[in-house]
């Protein structure tokens, strides 16, 4: 566990205070005799007689135990304030290909911050956030809250972990990790809930302070195995998974992780069982690497996310280890930053290379056409041959269809803004460009967004186009200036390739649907995605005050 820093201007809690100096020859603690005649105390007065002597000696020692007592309340203090004690993925597997945490016992500082922003929406009833937390979570497993009460209560430890697990048959299962306080009560409470399910199918082990669950047939067998499996190696042990926790800012109250490379592997084998050969071979009705689902044998690297509790809101940090398209481009905050004040929706990002096998599947290699022999293939299965109005007229349908796939590969590459100010009526107002990578691409462009329909005005200067629809205003200033357009975005990385940033008042107030009190603690969510030593990284922060 990542020791929490020391306080500014307090002893380290993980450290004893410095031993005392050495004493004078001859001086005594205890005040014995043998202090020499003309010895001057501490406070520069002689020591005449016994009595000023034991007076002094006697404040050396209450100083030196509130010295001890301080260092420990401090250390017990940190401890109380963060939080301590094992995590969920110290009783989980290592061969999880996912997981996900909740510390309901993250410390008294984080747990504060959880009750204050609860406590902002109207419609709280005062109670403790996390007790009605725990009882919600229990809930979606199918536990009451008389059972919960009755069976859970009394030892759950407020930690609880879920885990993916692939067992030595590569067949993939759930299984639930929760801290215990009192190893013997977990047995007891567990037991009651086993009893209460379809035989075989609830099964559980309790041990060193922590219970592991599975359901479904089996689950005892499987609680048995994920056990033993754990023991040979936890999760926390894990180096992939340690090395997104620790990237983490600390104190994290919620944490998700996957190895996506091990959940390609996984769900090949589950569709290769299924479909009787492995995913994209003639079992799916093509050749090798002909199905979409072979992408996920492709798959690599792992992620990690964690959530907080901050001063006004919730901050949520990703990021993608090793899992490729991180290369460092150029950031698009500035673009974002100029975008009119008044935005209610605001955003840009960079429409990444695409796949040509892909829009050629998805799209055609050129849909504005259909094949030109068409009209003279003889009639088959009981289809009769189109007539010329016949073709026309599917000609003329695929247009949409033909403007949306032009548009699509001329912003290959293109840098994208958007701002909207009003979604009241049925076309949001709003205002979008694109600075794509050549003439040739902004002129398709151009000529493509056209064709999509009336009311919305498009203009092209140089590679930038643009398209505004009407009832679009620019108000005056722009989101730089806005505090609370700051405050959503703080810590965003510097060199983002996507930034987003909802007013969400802003958006109520211009939508269908008025604001409401419930609501109305709601601000603002900013995203932002940028790059950190190749690999994809994130911000989302919710603004609630």
């Amino acid at each position: 566990m990542t020791q929490p820093p020391a306080q500014p201007a307090q002893p380290s809690p993980w450290s004893y205070p410095s031993a005392p100096v050495a004493p004078p020859p001859g001086f005594d603690l205890l005040g014995s005799a043998s202090v020499p005649p003309d010895y001057l105390a501490p406070d520069g007065v002689a020591v005449a007689g016994g009595r000023r002597r034991r007076r002094t000696t006697i404040l050396i020692a209450v100083a030196a135990v509130v010295a001890l007592v301080l260092g420990g309340a401090a250390y017990a203090g940190v401890r109380l304030w963060y939080g301590t004690g094992a995590q969920p993925e110290d009783a989980m597997p290592s061969t999880v290909v996912a997981f996900a945490r909740l510390d309901l016992s993250p410390g008294y500082g984080q747990k504060l911050k959880i009750n204050d922003l609860a406590h902002k929406f109207p419609q709280s009833s005062g109670k403790d956030v996390v007790s009605e937390l725990k009882k919600g979570i229990f809930s979606a497993l199918d536990v009451d809250d008389k059972t919960y009460q009755a069976d859970i209560a009394p030892w759950f430890a407020d930690r609880i972990g879920v885990g993916a697990w692939l067992d030595a048959k590569k067949k993939m299962g759930a299984v639930v990790t929760l801290a215990s306080k009192d190893d013997a009560a977990a047995r007891r409470g567990l037991d009651a809930l086993a009893h209460a399910r379809k035989a075989g199918t609830f099964g559980f082990v309790v041990n060193d302070g922590y219970a592991l669950v599975a359901l479904g047939n089996g689950a005892q067998a499987t609680a048995e195995a994920a056990q033993a499996d754990a023991r040979r190696e936890s999760l926390a042990k894990n180096e992939k998974f340690h090395q997104g926790v620790q990237w983490l800012p600390t104190q994290q109250t919620a944490i998700a992780w996957a190895d996506l490379q091990r959940i390609g592997d996984g769900v090949s084998n589950v569709f290769g069982s299924l479909l009787g050969g492995p995913m994209g071979g003639p079992s799916v009705g093509g050749p090798t690497g002909a199905s979409p689902l072979d992408r996920l044998a492709d798959l690599k690297g792992h992620i990690i996310l964690g959530a907080q509790a901050t001063g006004d809101g919730v901050e949520i940090r990703f990021r993608g280890f090793g899992i490729g398209g991180g290369g460092p481009v150029g950031g698009v905050r500035s673009a974002v930053d100029a975008l009119p004040g008044n935005s209610a929706v605001a955003g840009a990002f960079r429409f990444s290379d695409l796949d040509q096998e892909l829009t050629k599947g998805l799209l055609g290699t050129d849909p504005a056409q259909l094949p030109p022999d068409v009209g003279d293939r003889p009639p088959g299965l009981g289809v009769p041959k189109p007539s010329p109005e016949e073709l026309a007229e599917a000609r003329a349908s695929m247009e949409p269809l033909a403007a949306v796939g032009n548009a699509i590969r001329a912003l290959s590459g293109a840098q994208i803004t958007v701002a909207a100010t009003d979604f009241a009526k049925n076309v949001p107002a709003l205002s979008a460009s694109a600075t794509v990578t050549s003439a040739d691409k902004a002129a398709a462009l151009t000529e493509a967004l056209k064709q999509l329909g009336s009311g919305v005005t498009v203009t092209s200067q140089g590679n930038t186009v643009t398209a505004t629809t009407a009832g679009y205003a620019a108000g005056n200033g722009t989101l730089a200036s806005q505090p609370l357009y700051r405050d959503a975005l703080s810590g965003a990385p510097k060199n983002a390739t996507m930034v987003l940033y909802v007013d969400v008042q802003r958006l109520l107030a211009g939508g269908r649907s008025a604001a409401s009190p419930q609501t109305e603690p709601l601000k603002a969510v900013g995203v932002a995605v940028g790059t950190e030593a190749g690999d994809p990284v994130g911000l989302i922060r919710v603004i609630i005050r």
